[in-house]
């Protein structure tokens, strides 16, 4: 509970103190009941663009005086990337992670987060989300996995990536040759995920081995997992109701693009509602598609969404990957300070 507590007072802070800046409008907080609803008309990108729409929140119940030194902006100006094959797969990934050694924070080990990507979505097409992500402290791993989808081969993720990259990312941390060595926080991961990826990482969270995202009798989830943000994401399936889904605690969010024509948006609030437990969040940035966190609208191999995104692309892919970065490290902070 005091985790719960200190993870939202943290993010509630970082929003505020975001949207202080004259380039931001306000957003209200008001109390209904068990829940908290954030909502603004807008909060404007750099550019001026308009793209937060609505934010809902469980589990908001104060607000902490350590939240004020982050005031919401990338902690970390220069990223670097490097890629690798994963061993235990022969997955390609690259890797992206903060230059630390011009930073107050070069001592500081860095979390690490894995980003399952969407169904036929190259890795290369995440290159600006991973490295907004990387800027407010996180290594960000984003491979390529090739899975026999029951009929169809192509890029699509497996709940077991989670142990393969956990895997990696220990040895990458003790090997001596390697950019990041000594420099993971080890102990925590986290997920990131784009539509299809999301869903595999929803049932990697709740520790269920649901095909076609994991085939076995079991699924060992990591200890190390501390949460999860995820993208056009929810748990319709073809037939039948959104399911419950059993988070242990471990918080998650849903970010949602107002047009996105694949993962309807009602869709993604029913999800939100059916996660079990708090903290969680459901954030929809007005204008993105179902793409808006590729460097590329409809990237090629993927299926298309056929509604035209309203704001830039790379302004989606900014604000999907600094409210993905300040969930994760809200909660990451809040962790630490128990």
């Amino acid at each position: 509970m005091k985790k719960n507590r200190i993870f939202w007072a943290l993010l509630v802070f970082v929003i505020l103190l975001n949207n202080a800046s004259p380039e931001f409008f306000t957003i209200e907080v008001g109390e209904l009941n068990n829940t908290s609803l954030l909502k603004s008309a807008s909060n404007r990108s750099h550019n001026n663009m308009d793209f937060l729409d609505l934010a809902l929140y469980q589990g908001i119940k104060f607000a902490s005086e350590e939240a004020k030194t982050n005031p919401g902006m990338p902690l970390y100006a220069n990223i670097s990337n490097y890629s690798v094959i994963i061993p235990t797969n022969n997955d390609p990934a690259d890797i992206y992670y903060p230059n630390t050694q011009d930073s107050r924070r070069s001592s500081e080990r860095l979390p690490f987060a894995l980003l399952l990507q969407g169904a036929n979505v190259d890795k290369s097409f995440y290159k600006g989300f991973a490295k907004t992500v990387a800027s407010y402290g996180f290594v960000v791993v984003v491979p390529n996995h090739e899975s026999n989808f029951i009929v169809e081969s192509g890029l699509f993720a497996e709940e077991k990536e989670l142990n393969d990259i956990l895997a990696f990312m220990i040895s990458e941390n003790a090997t001596s040759t390697s950019p990041l060595y000594g420099k993971i926080d080890t102990g925590t991961m986290m997920l990131l995920g784009h539509s299809y990826g999301g869903v595999a990482g929803l049932y990697a969270i709740e520790g269920t081995c649901q095909p076609p995202f994991c085939f076995g009798l079991k699924f060992h989830r990591p200890a190390s997992l501390k949460g999860g943000v995820f993208y056009g994401t929810n748990l319709k399936g073809p037939i039948g109701a959104i399911p419950e889904l059993e988070n242990n605690g471990i918080p998650v969010a849903l970010i949602q693009g107002s047009r996105d024509g694949l993962a309807i948006p009602a869709e993604g609030i029913e999800t939100f509602h059916k996660i079990e437990n708090p903290p969680k969040a459901y954030v929809t940035i007005e204008g993105a598609n179902h793409y808006g966190i590729t460097d590329l609208n409809n990237p090629p191999g993927a299926k298309p969404d056929t509604n035209v995104p309203l704001i830039p692309q790379e302004d989606a892919v900014e604000a999907i990957g600094r409210w993905s970065a300040l969930l994760l490290r809200a909660y990451i902070q809040g962790e630490r300070n128990t």
